[in-house]
């Protein structure tokens, strides 16, 4: 946001002092505004999702990695009664999520 707010003080400045002229500036000015705005709203809203996450994201991510341990452990049952191997790739994939779900834990503790 301070990149078009810097940007649209030099503008008013070169504007002022007669170096840009009202068209331009207009045209110019409403741009660095829109995009001003827009900044502002996805910023209002990603910090409204940090919020979320602050509050509800412990419990959600709990829920998946208990989730994530039960499929785990249904795997090592499965491969136990059945005496073969099953699903190698969904061995990996969940232990992948196991990774990305203490990921996510570090994010959220710095949020």
């Amino acid at each position: 946001m301070s990149v078009y707010e810097a940007n649209l003080d030099r503008l008013t400045r070169a504007h002022q002092s007669g170096q840009v002229g009202d068209r331009t500036y207009s045209l110019l000015a409403e741009e660095y505004h829109e995009a001003l705005r827009d900044s502002r709203s996805r910023l209002s809203s990603l910090e409204a999702q940090a919020e979320r996450w602050r509050h509800d994201g412990a419990t959600v991510l709990d829920a998946c990695d208990t989730w994530t341990k039960l499929q785990l452990d249904l795997l090592a049952a499965r491969r136990l009664a059945e005496q073969a191997e099953v699903a190698g790739d969904r061995l990996e994939l969940l232990h992948r999520e196991r990774e990305r779900l203490a990921e996510a834990r570090t994010i959220l503790s710095v949020l």
